[in-house]
């Protein structure tokens, strides 16, 4: 750290230009952005869904999600993102699903409560490549 001295520092003022300055080659490192998690390409599979969605953890996310699900159509709610509440659930109860599931379990809550079209927030996914179906 260098010291710049102003009048003020010898009449023992504050002055911003009287408190250490940082030198150009002592400043720390920039942030590194957030941590890695621990989610692979594989974790977002059909395999991988239906082995969570059969756990006890996976029934339990569903009861969830079920349920907040229920509320928004009883409230009248004009939207209902499933992304968002499984991005609460994860926080929450440190339960490891991925985004990727979001999609198949929209397409499970419309399937058991057609209500649920209206609000549930669905994309329209395009065909896997390759495909001629």
């Amino acid at each position: 750290m260098t010291r710049i001295f102003c009048r003020h520092a010898l009449e023992k003022q504050y002055c911003p230009l009287c408190s250490p300055q940082p030198d150009i080659f002592s400043t720390p490192d920039p942030p590194t952005g957030p941590e890695g998690t621990d989610y692979t390409r594989d974790d977002g599979t059909w395999e991988r869904f239906l082995a969570f969605r059969s756990s006890d953890e996976g029934c339990a996310y569903y009861k969830f999600i079920l349920d907040r699900a229920y509320d928004a159509l009883l409230e009248q709610k004009e939207r209902f993102s499933v992304r968002t509440w499984t991005a609460f659930y994860r926080d929450e109860y440190g339960v490891g699903i991925t985004n990727d599931f979001t999609p198949w379990i929209a397409d499970e809550l419309v399937q058991q409560e057609p209500l649920l079209l209206d609000i549930i927030q669905r994309k329209s996914r395009s065909k896997p490549k390759g495909s001629y179906v």
